[in-house]
């Protein structure tokens, strides 16, 4: 498995997806990204895969399509830094 990516920011980590659920939303998710990823789906697959899992779950469920896209979103913060090619410092800009 992948590791966690990231939390959402809400209180995933306490909810279920739904009353009498074992299972936790934050897994929940974790467990559709990583079935993406490992079948490197195409985006309408994607797509077509998150309608069903939301078919498919109780009317009381927690778990929401927008929050799906976003645990699947790359979280990348890129650090750009100039060195010299002389002394590999890193150039002050």
């Amino acid at each position: 498995m992948f590791p966690r990516k990231r939390s959402l920011g809400t209180n995933d980590d306490e909810k279920y997806v739904y009353n009498g659920s074992s299972i936790k939303v934050c897994d929940a998710y974790d467990a559709i990204r990583n079935f993406v990823v490992k079948c490197s789906l195409a985006f309408m697959h994607v797509i077509r895969l998150i309608a069903l899992i939301l078919f498919l779950l109780p009317n009381d469920h927690n778990i929401t399509r927008r929050d799906i896209i976003k645990s699947l979103k790359p979280d990348e913060t890129f650090i750009y830094e100039t060195l010299c090619i002389l002394c590999n410092k890193v150039v002050v800009q």
